[in-house]
């Protein structure tokens, strides 16, 4: 079997309590450098290729893509389609790489064959199935052409962020009785073997949940190794089947979480909101950094490279990189060819009105092709 890794912020060295094999151990440390370049893409990536999502034959708008995967030569994307509250109108289109509409993923209702509201989903590259994490406990599974294949009840146990890695199903889970766990394995037939159990900041007055890469994970179909990244840790964490222990640790984050900090109003960053996302070669996860009024000011990336075991962070401050942050910054997916973006008519109309000195202009010609249209578009930046 394949080792998974996951990784975690903490700021001690694992116990027994974070369900590993040894109750202290010396972790390794990760440095991370701080880089001058705002756009880590600069260095990632030496091409993008704009793809203009095809509007005819759908009947809604793709607007807020949130998620993409691509397998067979095929764009497998979710996304609001405008027409009523998020996740109720959520929906998965599949495209071909050139844009155009093939079919949906829906079967929205009640029957065992549906699904009530999608939470998340992920794609099973081996059986090629779109695997639906459905609001009602359940994972229903469909072909890449939208045919039902299977449903699998989890009882009261409340999943999501399901994920598919070397043939196996993981989620973060919601235990009953308000009991949870950070990652669990999901079996063919339900059962759930929990992985890394939760952690999360409490105090007498104040109680926060954990989890942040648990329901932000975008990754590669052929992973090799896996890392997740919880709150209020900083340990990576190697996964083998359903055993935990501990491998290395970045330098970063904030100090010991106990009741002296004040989380909230620390002016430190704000990892709460944060996505995690990975392919073979580099994992990474998005921060905002915000002001005394809790405004964001600043998106930062910190990218760590598997192969040299170095981190580095790439920031973007809005008021000055925009323009940077609307082509670069708003990532829905990663493979181990592309680093996958959104652009929306909204930003291209208002790089054209404000700053269009501001990009090269072969993406300012972009910008104006996407003023025209009612859909957003994706960018694939091609990895060097």
């Amino acid at each position: 079997m394949r080792k998974i890794l996951f990784a975690s912020l903490m700021t001690v060295a694992i116990s027994a309590l974070m369900g590993c094999k040894e109750k202290t151990r010396e972790v390794p440390v990760i440095p991370v450098e701080y880089s001058d370049t705002k756009n880590f893409l600069d260095v990632m990536a030496d091409k993008r290729t704009y793809i203009f999502l095809d509007d005819k034959s759908l009947d809604a708008t793709v607007s807020e893509i949130n998620k993409v995967m691509i397998d067979d030569g095929k764009l497998f994307i979710s996304y609001y389609a405008g027409t009523g509250p998020h996740n109720e109108d959520k929906n998965i289109s599949v495209f071909d790489m050139e844009g155009q509409f093939i079919n949906k993923i829906s079967r929205v209702g009640r029957a065992r064959n549906e699904y009530v509201r999608l939470e998340s989903w992920c794609l099973d590259t081996d059986l090629k199935q779109v695997i639906i994490n459905d609001a009602f406990n359940s994972l229903k599974r469909f072909s890449y052409d939208n045919e039902y294949v299977s449903s699998l009840p989890l009882g009261d146990y409340d999943v999501w962020n399901v994920m598919y890695v070397n043939g196996h199903v993981y989620g973060g889970m919601l235990m009953p009785n308000d009991k949870a766990d950070d990652i669990v394995e999901i079996k063919d037939d339900g059962t759930v073997i929990p992985l890394l159990p939760f952690r999360g900041l409490y105090d007498d007055n104040f109680s926060m949940g954990g989890g942040i890469g648990s329901s932000r994970q975008y990754m590669a179909n052929d992973l090799k190794e896996f890392y997740h990244l919880r709150l209020f840790d900083n340990i990576l964490y190697e996964i083998d089947g359903d055993k935990a222990d501990t491998c290395k640790m970045f330098d970063f984050m904030i100090p010991a979480v106990n009741k002296e900090v004040d989380f909230l109003n620390s002016g430190m960053l704000d990892y709460r909101p944060s996505y995690t996302m990975e392919n073979g070669s580099y994992f990474i996860f998005e921060t905002n950094e915000t002001d005394e009024r809790g405004a964001i000011n600043a998106f930062q990336y910190y990218v760590y490279d598997k192969s040299n075991e170095k981190c580095t962070r790439y920031r973007a401050e809005i008021d000055k990189d925009y323009a940077n942050i609307i082509i670069n910054f708003k990532i829905v997916g990663i493979d181990n060819d592309y680093v996958i973006t959104r652009a929306t008519p909204r930003g291209a109309q208002y790089i054209l009105d404000n700053i269009p000195d501001k990009i090269p202009q072969s993406d300012l010609e972009m910008m104006k092709i996407l003023v025209t249209r009612d859909n957003e578009a994706i960018i694939l930046h091609h990895i060097k």
